[in-house]
């Protein structure tokens, strides 16, 4: 099993492994996040180069600790389709906090009275922190064998989420980090990146 295919699976099994905690009935207390964009990677070193591309592909399961922070869980792609290239693919963990509107959603029935509590955040922004590891492809052999380095990244992310429904909402997120080479091919890296997807609360 190939690399991006293996941090595919850890992100999986986290995500699944990884209770939603219920604070109280009617609570969203996790949500789903797919996002799409511009991703720029530059990286120096024995190799020189850099990424630019408007097809990453980036997920993310956010678990909803209270209103207002979260810890995350998500997985970043860069495929290339006409040449069967992956030329980035990380994995990583972070903590987030909301600084304008909750993070969670609340929709309480009194089963006895029948009155109804809703609190839907229409806006929310936020900012946050990751770490991770990454694996970008720096120098292409042939169209079978390229070289590739792996890193050890942190960053840094703002974004803002405007609630479409109850569940859905549309996200834009901006984001940039470093990355720090540890394998015989070991460059360093800055990469930054503006996406836009949406939301599914749990």
């Amino acid at each position: 099993m190939g690399r991006p295919s293996t941090y595919l699976l850890i992100f999986g099994l986290c995500s699944w492994v990884v209770p939603c905690v219920a604070y109280a009935e009617g609570t969203s207390s996790a949500q789903f996040h797919f996002r799409t964009g511009y991703f720029h990677d530059g990286f120096s070193g024995p190799v020189n180069g850099s990424i630019d591309t408007f097809a990453a592909v980036d997920l993310e399961y956010e678990i909803l600790t209270s209103s207002h922070a979260s810890y995350t869980i998500g997985t970043t792609l860069i495929y290339e389709l006409m040449t069967a290239r992956v030329h980035y693919s990380g994995v990583n963990i972070g903590r987030r906090y909301y600084l304008l509107g909750g993070g969670m959603s609340y929709d309480y029935t009194d089963s006895v009275t029948a009155q109804q509590i809703v609190s839907i955040p229409k806006w929310r922004a936020y900012a946050g922190a990751v770490a991770g590891v990454s694996q970008v492809s720096v120098r292409y052999l042939s169209s079978a064998f390229q070289t590739q380095s792996s890193l050890i990244e942190i960053g840094s992310n703002m974004g803002g989420i405007y609630q479409l429904t109850k569940a859905i909402g549309l996200e834009l997120q901006l984001g940039v980090s470093l990355g720090f080479g540890f394998t015989t091919v070991s460059v360093n890296a800055f990469n930054i990146r503006t996406l836009l997807g949406g939301t599914y609360y749990f």
